[in-house]
């Protein structure tokens, strides 16, 4: 089981009863005063087979997966909390042509069809410029051997015309100035193209947010920006 599933009710029960101590006893967990004992003893030896928690003399206690996973729960409704997601966007300049950059139509939901710079979420452990170079090779075949970080940029998404809560992203934003290889013009994911800054722009409303933004900020003269935190009104998604 991965952190994106949830085991029984039950067993997440026992999870946050353990959360709340270095060891419980059988009669220690709480929550269960009118659940058969038997069913009790199912469920922690399931964790157990899991790897959610183990058992000593002194009772059952919370195993590093298991305090990964309590990790992102509320434990006052059991459930689990919904957080931004971590991600890189990236900014390729073509190095034979610098007015042309790097474009990605995506060719998956969400945001099918729509034209946007290189992201990928941040896997745990992974620093950002690993999960930077790693997304650029996946998705274009170019690998990158030099790049700076822009900036920080917060995007929270609405459905338009309902403010239906949709997407909630930090993207940090990286350039790169030189990278080696061979374009991929098309991957399971996305079509790559170069296009020029004007072309871009008559794209329009296929231009992802994060991206129109970019370029309507790059008419005013301001390229880089430290932190900005967004809310958007999406009409497609």
């Amino acid at each position: 089981m991965n952190q994106n599933e949830m085991p029984h009710y039950l067993q997440v029960k026992i999870l946050v009863s353990l959360a709340k101590a270095d060891r419980q006893k059988f009669s220690e967990i709480e929550g269960f005063e009118n659940i058969p004992m038997d069913q009790l003893n199912y469920h922690l030896k399931t964790l157990i087979r899991l790897g959610y928690i183990d058992k000593d003399n002194s009772g059952y206690f919370l195993t590093t997966e298991g305090k990964q996973f309590v990790s992102f729960l509320d434990i006052e409704s059991n459930k689990k909390e919904i957080t931004p997601k971590v991600s890189i966007w990236t900014l390729i300049r073509n190095k034979e042509n610098s007015d042309k950059i790097l474009m990605s139509k995506r060719l998956k939901h969400p945001f099918l069809g729509m034209y946007g710079f290189v992201t990928g979420k941040v896997r745990a452990g992974e620093t950002l410029e690993s999960t930077m170079t790693r997304e650029v090779f996946e998705e274009t075949g170019l690998e990158v051997t030099k790049s700076h970080l822009i900036g920080v940029a917060r995007w929270i998404d609405l459905e338009k015309g309902s403010g239906k809560f949709l997407h909630d992203a930090f993207f940090h934003q990286f350039e790169v100035l030189d990278y080696e290889g061979d374009l991929l013009e098309k991957t399971l994911e996305s079509e790559n193209v170069w296009k020029t800054i004007n072309e871009i722009k008559s794209l329009g409303n296929l231009l992802l947010p994060s991206v129109k933004k970019y370029f309507d900020e790059i008419g005013k003269g301001k390229v880089q920006i430290n932190f900005e935190e967004n809310i958007t009104d999406l009409e497609r998604f």
